[in-house]
């Protein structure tokens, strides 16, 4: 068993090159930034949530579940929502996802009365959520797990630790809850058997207790044991179960209160499996160690266990780590995602279901790609502005769209001004890292003709007229010719002692300018001043 694993978390959003991923006890997950995720390994109890059961050796994207923006995972799945809901399956023996029964669920289903979450954790048998103002919510086994003050053996649905705010970070262990506060100390509550409450004590703590006299730190980390703590300073420090050497200070003695890595610094991230610890340096090497079983450790050798941190071989330039009960994961800056460990049910995702002693890559799908899209307006008068949105799934890295009157774009959702009547057919061309995906609307955009005149003198408005040349004959001294978003053609020629300003881009009923009109011809000033605004020449 082993505790969660690293938390996808707002301030580390996935990208479309860049996914994040997480490892649970048998079984991992990668999470995309549109949302999808892919998942591989042991399904008995379904936490791959695709309805199916069984192993599965090879990652497969989840067709049941988008719109994600966390996973945490581990005999279950939690996955987070960006409108702060938060969505479970798998095991549920003991009431961890939170659905107000005990039984398991191989597709995902809302956690009821949770809103407003931001952060969520997966223990083996609880589970943990973050909500924006700062209070912690648990369900699942209990015995002081969910820090509500009570022994209850478990909460079908969530319950709030008790006298705890400000908590920014959660992270869920194998029988206790660690939280990591605004202002950079770190509490814990659960089962302290030994010592991994980080408190100088071994006693059972049923409400949150802050561990020792940490400061600055910026990360918490649980495992089945013992505790992980990263500070601002790089500096890692470890409390709990050593008997494995999971707390890398080179000895195997229990801790009640953290204690320094001696030999580790530069770190930026960490993350625990069930008896084994890792962390990734600013230069993106990964470190490791603790207990291995079936290559836990990644450091190429047939070690079965490791006291004081050794570097993970032939990884660099990785950005992101997640550690599972007996395996392990890391995500390079290139997106590609590698694993190693004990493969038995296939954790690895590699399609062979070997043990692994050292990194290789799982080959995750690329999201399927599905080019749409969608415009604001597609139907009005010249000059006609249209916000287009793009609703392409499958991560699209790039865009391109053609409006149809000999303009295009590569923004995601831009803006384009139609300043010509007529009907425009409409095409997006999405591409991510696996191809392209074309959509084009025919006749999606009407844009209409006027039916008044498309000239008037802004000092005279009833008056209308169908060229440039009579309004400027019309016109004041300071006075502003307004013309519709049109094409006007002929020479202009201008030789009256006023200023006079041209605004094109009006619409039909002569409000504010959202566009450009058009002069061909010749435009020619013998006297005054004449100022453009919003209009081409041609």
């Amino acid at each position: 068993m082993t505790a969660d694993r690293l938390v996808f978390a707002k301030f580390q959003p996935a990208g479309p090159d860049l996914p994040l991923i997480a490892a649970g006890n048998w079984h991992g997950a990668v999470l995309r930034g549109d949302g999808t995720i892919s998942t591989w390994g042991d399904n008995v109890d379904g936490a791959l949530g695709d309805g199916s059961s069984g192993y599965r050796l090879a990652a497969t994207a989840n067709p049941v579940f988008t719109g994600a923006l966390a996973v945490a995972t581990y005999s279950h799945t939690l996955a987070l929502k960006e409108d702060g809901t938060v969505w479970s399956w798998g095991k549920n023996s003991e009431g961890q996802l939170g659905d107000g029964g005990t039984v398991n669920r191989s597709a995902p289903q809302q956690v009821p009365g949770l809103a407003g979450v931001t952060a969520i954790a997966a223990g083996p048998s609880h589970s943990v959520a973050l909500k924006s103002d700062g209070t912690v919510w648990g369900w699942g086994t209990n015995y002081g797990r969910l820090g509500d003050g009570t022994l209850d053996q478990r909460a079908l649905a969530p319950v709030a630790a008790a006298g705890i705010t400000g908590v920014t970070a959660v992270s869920a262990g194998g029988s206790h809850t660690l939280a990591l506060k605004a202002d950079g100390t770190a509490w814990a509550w659960g089962n302290n058997d030994s010592g991994q409450l980080g408190d100088s004590s071994i006693i059972r703590r049923l409400s949150p207790v802050q561990v020792g006299s940490l400061s600055g730190v910026v990360t918490v980390a649980a495992a089945q044991g013992h505790s992980v703590a990263l500070k601002s300073d790089g500096t890692v420090w470890t409390w709990g179960l050593g008997s494995s050497g999971q707390l890398g200070t080179g000895s195997t003695a229990t801790s009640k209160t953290p204690v320094k890595i001696p030999t580790l610094s530069g770190v930026v991230a960490v993350a625990t499996g069930d008896y084994h610890t890792l962390a990734l340096k600013s230069d993106g090497t990964v470190w490791v160690w603790g207990y291995s079983f079936s290559g836990t450790l990644g450091d190429g050798t047939t070690v079965t266990q490791r006291n004081t941190p050794v570097q993970v071989t032939g990884l660099s330039g990785v950005v992101r780590i997640a550690a599972g009960g007996s395996h392990s994961y890391a995500v390079k800056s290139d997106g590609t995602v590698w694993g190693w460990g004990d493969n038995t049910r296939g954790s690895l995702g590699d399609g062979a279901g070997e043990r692994r002693y050292a990194p290789q890559r799982i080959p995750v799908p690329a999201a399927t790609l599905s080019c749409d899209f969608t415009a604001s307006a597609s139907t009005g008068p010249a000059p006609l502005s249209v916000a287009f949105s793009d609703l392409s799934t499958g991560a699209p890295t790039s865009w391109l769209w053609n409006f149809g009157d000999g303009a295009t774009a590569t923004a995601r959702n831009p803006v384009h001004v139609y300043s010509t009547p007529g009907s425009y057919t409409v095409s997006l061309t999405a591409t991510n890292q696996s191809g392209s995906s074309t959509k084009s609307k025919g006749g999606y955009i009407s844009v209409l003709t006027c039916s008044n005149p498309p000239v008037r003198v802004q000092s005279v408005p009833s008056v209308l007229f169908a060229d440039p040349l009579a309004a400027l004959l019309q016109a004041i001294d300071d006075d502003v010719v307004q013309l519709q978003g049109v094409p006007f053609a002929g020479d202009l020629t201008f030789d009256r002692e006023i200023r006079v300003r041209l605004q094109g881009g009006y619409d039909c009923a002569y409000n504010a300018a959202a566009g450009s009109a058009t002069l061909t011809g010749n435009l020619k000033v013998t006297k005054g001043t004449v100022r453009l605004d919003g209009v081409r020449l041609k």
